[in-house]
């Protein structure tokens, strides 16, 4: 995809991944809290979930990341943190986020064109940033997702969603940045109405646009130990 398309990839099916609060002991390993099942226990098949290994990114948290493995259907999963997901090198609610590059252009601020490159933010990296910011927020092609089920997911006035979506298509690198940033300050609001994470829309519009699969979380089940729950509820 060229760097300032407006056109987002159609859907596709991606894997489903699991979320972790994490916490480390007094070496700085890893404990959390691994669930007795994964999203691949589907077929009726009991899982038999362990840790595997830990994973080392370049960008994204700053640890590694547990990764687990079921014998029973030979799947690997890797845990991540809250706000973390597939695909990305940065977090959906820390600053700087995946939204910066929308964030600056929505107030004019262009990274430097070649040769004034300065590291990662260049044109280039600024312009691909929005386009992948708009694509999760089903600002572009959203296949065979209405823009409402989106919307809904996103937890934002369909007209809201609607006006940015128009924006977004026609705009330049600034209105596209606006068109962003208005739907992710009406995500905050709602979440702020909430009193929850504003994370929770944004896992679901990224599983309804096909940027990653269906998001999980693990936490307790009573007697039955840690289990796994889906966040995407529509």
């Amino acid at each position: 995809m060229e760097a300032g398309s407006h056109k987002s990839p159609a859907p596709r099916k991606k894997n489903d991944f699991i979320i972790v609060n994490y916490e480390f002991d007094d070496n700085g390993a890893p404990d959390i809290e691994v669930p007795s099942a994964a999203p691949c226990g589907g077929s009726g098949d009991c899982c038999r979930v362990g840790r595997h290994s830990i994973r080392h990114r370049k960008s994204g948290p700053c640890h590694g990341l547990v990764v687990v493995r079921c014998a029973t259907h030979k799947r690997f999963f890797t845990l991540y943190p809250p706000g973390f997901a597939p695909y990305l090198r940065g977090s959906l609610e820390a600053e700087p986020s995946v939204f910066s590059a929308a964030s600056d252009a929505a107030e004019g601020k262009a990274w430097p064109r070649p040769p004034f490159t300065l590291g990662a933010q260049s044109w280039r990296t600024q312009t691909r940033k929005i386009v992948f910011a708009g694509t999760l927020l089903g600002l572009g092609d959203v296949g065979p997702w209405c823009s409402d089920v989106v919307a809904q997911a996103l937890e934002v006035p369909l007209h809201v969603h609607g006006k940015a979506a128009k924006e977004f298509a026609t705009g330049g690198y600034r209105c596209r940045g606006q068109a962003v940033m208005r739907v992710i300050a009406e995500v905050s609001a709602a979440a702020q109405r909430r009193s929850r994470s504003s994370t929770t829309p944004l896992y679901n519009a990224g599983f309804v646009t096909g940027v990653w699969g269906r998001a999980w979380h693990v936490g307790r089940a009573g007697d039955d130990g840690v289990s796994l729950h889906p966040v995407f509820r529509l």
